[in-house]
């Protein structure tokens, strides 16, 4: 299989074998993209995968330019968007789903510069954003 192959549609027969059920594609799947994570415990996956986010909201969004002054908001508008990823949604009710029970709603401006850092920072893809 080459790369080529694939980006110009050129299907090629395939052979090959492979041990992994698709029990172990899905944990694959589920365990988190970062290769360095794949091993982990759940209990440590999580607390690597929390701390990570932490990092993201209290020094990558400064250093892409973007000033956070409620680094809990912007973690509740990540965990609302994250909770809408393969749905069709709008921004209204991602920023509506970051309350979640607190009066400090992001603002429209706030959203969109965390989504121009984050798409900057490559966590978001802005080709498929809304």
């Amino acid at each position: 299989m080459s790369l080529k192959a694939l980006l110009t549609g050129e299907r090629s027969a395939l052979t090959g074998t492979s041990g992994f059920t698709l029990e172990d594609y899905t944990d694959l799947i589920l365990h988190s993209g970062f290769p360095g994570f794949q091993d982990l415990s759940s209990r440590s996956l999580n607390k690597h995968l929390d701390t990570y986010l932490e990092r993201l909201v209290n020094v990558d969004m400064k250093e892409a330019g973007t000033v956070v002054r409620q680094p809990e908001t912007l973690m509740r508008w990540l965990r609302a968007y994250a909770a809408t990823v393969a749905t069709t949604t709008s921004w209204e009710k991602v920023r509506d789903g970051a309350n979640a029970g607190h009066d400090d709603t992001p603002s429209r401006d706030a959203t969109t510069r965390y989504t121009e850092a984050l798409t900057r920072l490559r966590i978001f893809d802005d080709e498929v954003l809304p």
